[in-house]
């Protein structure tokens, strides 16, 4: 598992001073660790967001940290919200009353009807990669992967230094252990098989369990 400072160092050993390139050294690894994230859609962690909902008001920011929504649940009916085109939304008649739906538009959540009172809504997504600041944080990426932040960071500092060839060998370094990446971690894009319930013959709880 590779710090902050250790991926730096590797940085400077290829004869990038350190006092000239500290502080685009750490930009560039941060950088990369976020644009892996968002190319392999690994990102750090499932976590839960409150949003409580404003009468008359359609539109929620989504949290700062937001990389990949997951699924919105109303809180208090136990259950999801459907996920539609914005366009849906956009073409349907302006009605207020409890959310039942919802659309991604741009970097907000648009709730559809919308709120004509408060209600509890959960937010289930992940997030991205916190980014790196002290000497001692490490990427939230596999530790194998860690050497692909240097490949990155390597090939903006070539290109700093107008040097096209070598940003071009460690671009290709960069995409080949991203790829690999790719094919060994990726968390599931769906929570499971989805059934028709009518399908499911759930006199004992059984069959939704995919049990005999």
């Amino acid at each position: 598992m590779s710090t902050l400072a250790e991926l730096r160092t590797e940085v400077y050993n290829h004869g990038f001073a350190a006092n000239v390139y500290v502080s685009r050294a750490t930009s560039y690894l941060n950088e990369a660790l976020r644009l892996a994230a968002r190319k392999v859609d690994y990102y750090q962690d499932e976590t839960v967001q409150s949003i409580t909902t404003v009468a008359g008001q359609a539109a929620y920011p989504w949290p700062t940290d937001f990389a990949k929504l997951r699924y919105l649940r109303d809180v208090d009916l136990t259950q999801t919200l459907e996920l539609v085109p914005i366009r849906s939304i956009e073409t349907s008649a302006a009605v207020s009353g409890r959310p039942a739906s919802y659309a991604l538009a741009g970097a907000t959540l648009v709730l559809y009807p919308t709120p004509d009172a408060v209600y509890n809504l959960a937010l289930r997504y992940w997030q991205l990669p916190a980014l790196l600041a002290a000497d001692g944080d490490t990427p939230s990426l596999p530790a194998d992967y860690h050497r692909l932040l240097a490949y990155y960071a390597l090939q903006r500092c070539y290109e700093c230094e107008d040097d096209s060839e070598m940003a071009q060998y460690w671009q290709g370094q960069w995409a080949a252990a991203l790829r690999d990446m790719a094919v060994d971690v990726k968390f599931p894009s769906t929570d499971g098989p989805r059934q028709v319930p009518s399908m499911w013959d759930d006199s004992d709880g059984s069959a939704a369990w995919g049990l005999p």
